[in-house]
């Protein structure tokens, strides 16, 4: 007795795009929720009951939407019988994270802060498992280079919008320390406080849209290899032009960040680099060498201009 195969079906683009919506979208989302502190983040915080977050509780509330409708267009997928899960070891590791996770938040003595992640930072059981399923998802639904490309341009575009407002920061034209920029990130309800929104990073530090400047650092620490790659294998002069542009952005978004984490991260991006693509630097020398001037001649002047 013979078993049917599924034929599988390449998904096609719109099958992506609640993924495109968090590469995309989800990082550049900056707007005030009020969240209710519980008893423990109230003690730690300092007595108070609301706590206006900016960065991080809408992107984490989107980004489970998000994942949300990828879950289910992939399990549509396999209930149409278009798709099968590949084989992967990955399955293993994963399936152990996602076991711990739900079981540490049985057995977590601050269940609610487990659920939803704690203040300022909102990654909880939701979050977490959300990760796992977007990973498992991604490794299934992309087949093709179209797909890829796809995919890409969504995050880099993102990273773009990103990098230009961190640029901006670095020379003091912080948009969110503005009047207008507040009014972008607050509830209209809110307007009467506009005043009282400070700020904890000084002027020229970048923060961009991910809250932090360690977060800036990491994140540009890994869209510069990307960049770079695009350089090397894309052939139209247009766009060696353009990734070159953008790598310099993320250069100069990484060192305004003053993330120690993120030097530490480059350099290691740098060897590895070296060793993946020592065939292409030996045929490549100026192109090298040019990306290398550029990110040092990047790091002088931002190093001199901050002091």
């Amino acid at each position: 007795m013979s078993s049917r195969k599924i034929k599988r079906e390449e998904p096609g683009i719109a099958a992506l795009l609640p993924i495109a919506f968090i590469l995309f979208v989800v990082p550049m989302i900056v707007y005030m929720g009020l969240t209710k502190l519980s008893p423990a983040e109230s003690a730690i915080w300092g007595n108070d009951v609301d706590y206006p977050d900016f960065f991080n509780y809408i992107k984490s509330q989107w980004f489970m939407v998000a994942s949300v409708i990828a879950l289910i267009v992939f399990v549509g997928y396999l209930a149409a019988k278009k798709l099968e899960i590949k084989k992967s070891f990955i399955y293993i590791p994963t399936g152990s994270y996602a076991l711990l996770i739900v079981l540490s938040t049985i057995f977590s003595t601050n269940r609610d802060i487990a659920l939803k992640g704690f203040m300022a930072r909102y990654e909880g059981m939701f979050v977490l498992l959300c990760y796992l399923a977007c990973m498992v998802i991604v490794m299934n639904l992309v087949e093709s280079e179209k797909q890829v490309q796809f995919l890409m341009k969504a995050l880099i575009a993102s990273a773009l919008v990103i990098g230009l407002i961190g640029l901006f920061q670095l020379f003091k034209l912080d948009l969110f320390r503005s009047e207008f920029g507040k009014r972008l990130i607050i509830p209209a309800k809110y307007y009467g406080y506009v005043e009282n929104v400070d700020f904890r990073f000084e002027e020229s530090y970048i923060y961009s849209t991910l809250t932090n400047p360690n977060y800036v650092g990491s994140y540009m620490v890994m869209l510069i290899p990307i960049a770079v790659t695009i350089l090397i294998y894309v052939k139209q002069i247009w766009l060696k032009a353009g990734m070159a542009a953008l790598i310099l952005i993320f250069t100069a978004n990484m060192f305004g960040s003053r993330s120690r984490a993120g030097l530490v991260g480059v350099i290691v991006a740098v060897f590895l680099g070296i060793i993946v693509l020592r065939k292409y630097i030996f045929k490549k020398k100026v192109i090298f060498l040019g990306i290398t001037a550029a990110a040092i001649a990047a790091f002088l002047i931002i190093n001199v201009s901050l002091n």
